[in-house]
C-alpha cells in the first residue's frame, strides 16, 4: 500500500524532481485508471512528449507537447486526492459549430475557463475512463504537427 503522505510528498516538493510514475501511483487508488488512460491517450499523439514540471500551484505536472502546440497539448495535475487534465483551447474556436456539439461536460468547462491571452485554460477533475475520453475530444482541434 502507498503511504498518502509519501503520494503527497512527491507532488509537493519542488526541490525534489519526481518522474511521472511516481506521480501517478500517488493518485487516489480507484482514479489510477483514468488517469493512466489520460495519459496513454495524450502520448499516443503525433510527436508528442511528456515531460515532468514545475507549474506553481499546480506543483509537479506532467506537461505533454509537440513541436506545434504553444503553450502545451494538455497537463496532468496529478494531485493524489484530485487528478486534474488541462487542454488550453484557442478562444477564437469557440464559436466553432463542432464544438456546440460536444459532450455537455466539455462544453461547460470551456465556457467556464478563465481565458488568458486569446487561450481558454479548462481544467476537469479526472473521475472516470469515460469522462477523460469525452475531454480528450478536444484534441481533434488541435494543431499537432508543424
Amino acid at each position: 500500500m502507498t503511504d498518502p503522505s509519501a503520494s503527497r510528498a512527491h507532488w509537493e516538493n519542488r526541490f525534489q524532481l519526481p518522474t511521472a510514475d511516481q506521480l501517478i501511483a500517488g493518485v487516489c487508488k480507484s482514479l489510477i485508471p483514468a488517469t493512466d488512460l489520460s495519459r496513454r491517450a495524450l502520448l499516443e499523439v503525433e510527436s508528442a512528449s511528456e515531460t515532468v514540471q514545475w507549474r506553481g500551484v499546480w506543483h509537479w505536472t506532467l506537461v505533454y507537447a509537440t513541436s506545434a502546440t504553444e503553450p502545451g497539448l494538455a497537463y496532468i495535475i496529478p494531485e493524489p486526492s484530485r487528478p486534474r487534465l488541462c487542454i488550453p483551447f484557442p478562444e477564437s474556436l469557440l464559436a466553432e459549430p463542432a464544438v456546440k456539439r460536444l459532450p455537455k461536460v466539455v462544453r461547460d468547462g470551456l465556457l467556464g475557463a478563465p481565458a488568458v491571452a486569446g487561450t481558454c485554460w479548462p481544467v476537469w477533475e479526472i473521475q472516470s475512463k469515460a469522462q477523460v475520453t469525452e475531454v480528450l475530444s478536444l484534441l481533434e482541434f488541435k494543431p499537432v504537427s508543424t
